[in-house]
């Protein structure tokens, strides 16, 4: 070497492909010879990078770092700030996609041990956990991992069938099949017919024998999903030994738990000596620490930007390798790889630095993570206390799940904190032991420290757990960012009382919220809410929970003819003492019951709410209400809770402003009616002469009113006591309904104060509490939605996917008819696309036949069934009169009211005494045994038709169902997610609803899956082209195609092309026009929305639209007497235009659909249509040009001659609908001249 003067390597390009290998040349030379020589006796060193590439830096970053290293050299031409940002860089391993086959379905599991022990035990039962489990490790790893995997069931099986009563007979055959079957082995030859391994795992032992160039230095960690998975893989790779002699495996599971740790420790020291040198674990140990890896292989993949930032801690930076394993055409996996190696928002920098400390850098947005869990598949290591649940959708975070859901925390609530965690160090036994700090700003919180733990990640797992504990005590944990809960669907059962078999009696689901959180005992901490109504006559409520309710919209309510919105506002918990709480529950308890106006009873452990008033509050109030503590006015509180009501003075001065804002009632008990009081009339007593029109008006004076009606009145102790005016309050009704119709007023009533009482709750308080059954009933639906939004990872908006889960028989003012109008329109798009893509030489009979199968109401049911969407469902209206809130149960009659009155018999001033009996037998008490026998038995029949509160719960929320309806709902939902995000969210809602369309995750797949290239014939001129452009208003960017929509008949056959084109295009049109008569139309019904559409879309509407833009001037047929059927019919339009025209001008009006009484050739419309899909798949599947056409062509046409004031319909349509008025069902209108 010391010969040499300079070396030159003319393509250093290749280190970026090879600088991990040391036999490749370059490293050689450089390592042997020019490395070993002092720096004086070292050639001078030129090295040329031939890129293909226009910009030569923007040759791979962490190969420039390396090869500056390696040939102890600079690169120039770089700035500092660059050269920072290739440092950071270098530290990343080289990221790696490595491919397999698809793997065979859930559904193709062989002729092997699965198949053998399901004919033993054919009804799945108890073991159908692991029969699933079964079926998901063949589709992962193959025959021979199904056949081992039962190895590892066996002892789960024996618990599971032990915990039932008795052991089922075919267990013991299942267990003696396992046992003797003889395993089958992997075989790696490539020319055996059986190798009994998956695709997938042969790609991975593959990657692994590559890695056998590292030889005793190699160390890797494969992340798997499943923890059986990881055994059985363990497993068949130490079977493989003599492929993978130097792979030495070990199973990591069960990371959820501190316990673990110490384990964890023993295996990464043996992991680190090199008794092992690979570890398979699940992915609840990825946030921990290993021994630096050459290869970390991600066996499953995880959409999770903390995950791949975890993985890249693991590697050995630049020296080694990430290995993502994808499968083949898998649209879901590509997306993920998408995101996950995307430098956008600078989340490339920020996994940088959380691969690099465990400090905890602030995510710079918001993470997407992927909210579906990640549980593995045995749950036998979970005890109640080992996850926080989310009170609102049942989610919950396992111990080893925390630290990721404070980095979405930090990366939503935008902490200005750099980094989240600080660590102290300590020597605890002669053990280094570390406890961790977790820091969050904006949030009321101080930071919280986790206790001792042997390792930095340990340590700060146990605080982020506490941390996310604390914030969910303090309701600052929203939903969203937990782990979307595993469904539990109901079971469904037909309405006996119904004869049609396609309505069934459904379940309606109670919201998780009631069932998660505990009730009143031992409960100091209560989570209060405000209940503010928007009109000055209502008061707020106080309304507290035992776990923190989520961020809910404002409940709009119809009262009578008055809208009055209910915003909910979230308030800091409240400590409150027992005392405090127990005076809460007596005026909730007086507050349900006075509303029921019948005794109705509570335990207090078992409430679920808690009603308080607030003293004044104002709007601005509203804007700060971190503190509510100092609002709770126990002054009017503890008198509710004591009794419900006081006694009026008479001789008051000031009795004007003691029935300000009072409700008082017309006896001495609790059950009765009440007024709001209008007035004090100062001006009338007992003798003067009611007002004429009030309901006293009939008597000459208020006294001998009082002497009609009470029973043996004795007179008054205050005979100039005013009287008081006032008016019945209304009964207690649904709010949640359509506006109500306007009611009159009733007539002034008068009351003496010394025969009444004053009601301990205000009326302005009273007026809020009459709307808590339909507050309670909103809170009901706003929870369940929340629940449902979670198998959408909560992208739908909550407010339409509400309306879209209200049925017309709610009677609630939105429904879903609108939502479902643009859902159906959607579903049949993107059906009509999916086929066209998948059948790519199919007639256009077979795609409606194809499309018709994915968009059929029976479709849409069952698969609704199976995701427990009925359950979600409100088909009922709000029955007030047999509300109860959760757990209020009817108190037995008692002689509370008796002694509330205090013995004093009272009657309501408009009813006369009851006449007194005549004496008898029967009345002085002289009654039969046969008598009293009968009536004991009557009573007890009437006891016995009293509902349990168990069935009462069951009666209130059974719901009737058609099969249509709920099909109508899954249509809503569908228009509900296309109208929150579009089409790539419509499309993901419609997968997750009818579990169908495989073949595409975005909407961009369709054009990868199937692009068009049918040959064309000849090339379109050019004139014709601009000419057509210049109706279209824009270029097309494969002209080419309008030749397959423009020539329609070749011969006397329509042209394939032509109708798979017609086909397409007319979805496409229908949901275009649907979308501009639902926003144009915003409060139109359903109705007058299909009406719409059918004006439009028509076939007499659209060919009218060819002749009027002038399209038909480019068709190309050879079919004979198309050419006259068309000019006989553009002049008859013609002449109908005209004649339409001059009445329009004449009677000053916008001209009308004069194209009704034409009846159109067929070509004319279906040119349009065709038209419409060649632009469509000319634009790449993509509806950008498709609605360029829609607002340069046919919307002028539209808001010129079609509006909803001046419809006219078909006269077909107005036939039809006559036919089925009259009773006929079998109508059919046959058209004679169909080209």
């Amino acid at each position: 070497m010391t010969q040499f003067h300079c070396l030159v390597y003319p393509d250093t390009r290749l280190v970026e492909y090879e600088n991990l290998h040391i036999t490749h040349p370059l490293v050689e030379i450089m390592t042997r010879f020019y490395g070993s020589l002092s720096e004086s006796d070292r050639p001078r060193v030129m090295g040329f990078i031939i890129s293909r590439r226009r910009n030569w830096l923007e040759f791979r970053s962490s190969n420039l770092i390396y090869l500056e290293s390696l040939m102890q050299s600079s690169v120039f031409g770089i700035s500092q700030k660059r050269r920072d940002e290739l440092a950071l860089q270098s530290e990343r391993p080289a990221e790696i996609v490595v491919l397999h086959e698809p793997s065979p379905g859930v559904d193709s599991v062989g002729k092997d041990l699965h198949e053998h022990l399901k004919a033993l035990y054919p009804n799945d039962g108890t073991l159908s956990s692991f029969f699933e489990l079964s079926r998901q490790v063949y589709c992962q790893l193959g025959t021979c991992g199904s056949d081992l995997a039962w190895r590892y069931f066996l002892p789960r099986m024996q618990m599971a069938t032990e915990s039932t009563e008795g052991t089922p007979q075919s267990l013991s055959k299942i267990s003696s099949t396992i046992q003797s079957w003889q395993l089958t082995m992997p075989n790696l030859q490539t020319n055996s017919k059986y190798s009994g391994i998956s695709p997938k795992l042969r790609r991975l032992v593959d990657a692994l024998k590559s890695c056998e160039i590292y030889a005793d230095d190699f160390r890797g960690i494969i992340f798997v999903e499943l923890r059986i998975v990881a055994h059985v893989l363990a497993d068949l790779l130490r079977s493989l030994s003599s492929w993978l002699c130097f792979v030495r495996p070990v199973v990591l599971v069960k990371g959820r738990h501190p316990e673990a740790a110490k384990d964890h420790q023993e295996v990464c020291r043996k992991f680190a000596l090199g008794e092992f040198n690979l570890i398979v674990a699940t992915k609840s140990f990825e946030d921990l620490d290993f021994p630096k890896s050459n290869v970390v292989i991600y066996f499953d993949l995880f959409d999770s930007h903390l995950s791949h930032a975890f993985a890249r801690r693991h590697t050995q930076g630049g020296r080694s390798h990430l290995v993502f394993m994808a499968e083949e055409g898998n649209f879901v996996h590509r997306r993920i790889l998408a995101r996950l190696l995307e430098d956008g928002n600078g989340l490339d920098q920020w996994k940088d630095t959380v691969a690099r400390t465990h400090e905890g850098l602030v995510p710079p947005c918001p993470l997407q993570e992927c909210n579906g869990p990640y549980d593995s598949d045995s749950d036998e290591d979970q005890t109640e206390s080992d996850f926080i649940q989310d009170p609102t959708t049942g989610g919950r975070i396992h111990y080893h799940e925390a630290t990721t859901v404070l980095y979405k925390f930090a990366g939503q609530y935008g902490c200005r904190r750099s980094t989240l965690f600080s660590f102290e160090r300590s020597i605890f036994n002669d053990d280094l032991s570390f406890k961790c700090t977790v820091h969050l700003d904006r949030v009321p919180i101080e930071d919280i420290s986790g206790g001792c733990a042997p390792t930095m990640p340990w340590a700060r797992r146990q605080a982020c757990y506490l941390t996310c504990r604390r914030l969910l005590e303090m309701g600052l944990l929203d939903c969203r960012l937990f782990p979307a809960a595993r469904q539990s669907f109901p079971p469904t059962s037909p309405l006996e009382s119904s004869n049609d078999v396609s309505t069934r009696a459904y379940m309606r689901k109670i919201p998780e919220f009631w069932h998660s959180a505990p009730h009143g005992a031992g409960c100091d901490t209560l989570f209060p809410v405000v209940l503010l109504p928007s009109n000055s006559h209502y008061a707020p409520i106080l309304f507290l929970t035992t776990r923190p309710l989520p961020a809910l919209q404002p409940i709009a309510l119809c009262v009578g003819q008055t809208l009055v919105n209910v915003s909910i506002l979230r308030a800091a918990p409240l400590r409150l003492s027992n005392t405090q709480i127990h005076d809460l529950y007596l005026y909730t308890s007086r507050v349900v019951s006075c509303l029921l106006n019948k005794p109705v009873v509570c335990p207090e452990e078992r409430t679920t709410f808690l009603l308080g008033p607030l003293k004044k509050w104002t709007l601005h109030d509203s804007e700060d209400i971190s503190d509510v503590s100092g609002f709770i006015s126990w002054e009017a509180l503890l008198p509710a809770a004591r009794s419900a009501f006081t006694e009026i003075p008479t001789t008051s001065k000031t009795l004007n402003s003691e029935l300000n804002d009072a409700i008082i009632q017309d006896r001495a008990i609790e059950f009765t009616r009440r007024y709001e009081v209008k007035a004090v009339r100062y001006d009338l007593s007992i003798m003067s002469r009611p007002p004429a029109g009030s309901r006293e008006s009939k008597y000459n004076s208020f006294l001998e009113q009082c002497q009609a009606v009470i029973k043996d009145f004795n007179g008054l102790k205050d005979m100039k006591q005013p009287l008081i005016q006032v008016k019945k309050l209304p009964v207690l009704d649904s709010c949640v309904d359509k506006m109500a119709p306007r009611v009159e007023e009733n007539p002034s009533i008068f009351l003496l104060p010394e025969l009444c009482r004053k009601f301990t709750i205000p009326g302005s308080i009273w007026r809020t509490a009459m709307l808590l059954p339909s507050i309670t009933r909103r809170l009901d639906d706003f929870l369940l939605t929340k629940e449902l939004n979670s198998l959408f990872n909560y992208s739908i908006d909550e407010r339409l996917l509400n309306i879209a889960l209200s049925t017309p028989s709610s009677r609630l003012p939105d429904n879903y008819e609108r939502l479902e109008f643009i859902g159906d329109g959607f579903l049949k798009y993107m059906s009509s696309v999916y086929v066209f893509v998948d059948y790519p030489d199919a007639k256009e009979n077979i795609l409606s036949n194809a499309r018709s199968e994915l968009v059929k109401n029976k479709t849409l049911f069952e698969n609704a069934v199976k995701l427990g969407i009925p359950s979600f469902i409100q088909a009922s209206p709000l029955a007030v009169k047999s509300w109860r809130p959760w757990n209020f149960e009817l108190h037995p009659p008692s002689k509370r009211n008796e002694e509330e009155a205090g013995g004093i018999e009272t009657y309501e001033l408009d009813t006369p005494p009851p006449a007194k009996p005549k004496k008898s037998d029967k009345e002085d008490g002289i009654v039969t045994a046969a008598e009293g026998n009968h009536k004991r038995s009557a009573a007890s029949k009437k006891k016995k038709k009293r509902k349990s509160t168990a069935d009462f719960v069951v009666s209130q929320r059974m719901q009737s169902l058609g099969e249509k309806t709920i099909a109508d709902v899954v249509e809503a939902i569908i228009g509900a997610a296309y109208l929150s995000g579009g089409s790539d969210l419509a499309l993901s809602a419609t997968k997750r609803l009818t579990n169908l369309y495989p073949l595409v995750e975005t909407w961009s797949d369709f054009e990868r899956k199937s692009p068009f290239s049918s040959p064309v014939a000849a090339p379109t001129p050019l004139e014709t082209i601009d000419e057509l452009e210049k109706i279209l208003g824009f270029k097309l960017p494969h002209p080419h195609l309008i030749l397959h929509a423009l020539t329609c008949v070749a011969g006397n056959e329509v042209k394939v092309e032509f109708q798979r084109l017609e086909f397409l295009g007319d979805a496409i049109l229908d949901f275009v026009t649907i979308q501009y008569i639902y926003d144009r139309y915003d409060t139109a019904g359903p109705g007058d929305l299909s009406k719409l559409k059918s004006a439009i879309v028509c076939n007499s509407a659209l060919a009218a639209l060819c002749v009027s833009s002038g399209l038909h001037k480019f068709v190309s047929y050879e079919q004979s007497g198309i050419s006259d059927r068309i000019h006989g019919y553009i002049d008859a339009l013609k002449v109908m235009q005209d004649k339409e025209y001059q009445l329009a001008e004449r009677v000053q009006r916008p001209p009308g659909q004069y194209w009704l009484d034409i009846e159109p050739p067929k070509i004319l419309s279906d040119i349009v249509e065709a038209l419409v899909g060649a632009i469509y798949i000319g634009d790449g599947l993509m509806p950008t040009n498709v609605q360029a056409f829609f607002d340069n062509v046919l919307r002028p046409f539209i808001e010129k001659h079609i509006r909803l004031e001046t419809l006219q319909e078909h006269p077909s349509s107005r036939l039809l609908e006559l036919c089925r008025h009259l009773g006929c069902e079998c109508v059919a209108i046959e058209n004679r001249h169909e080209c």
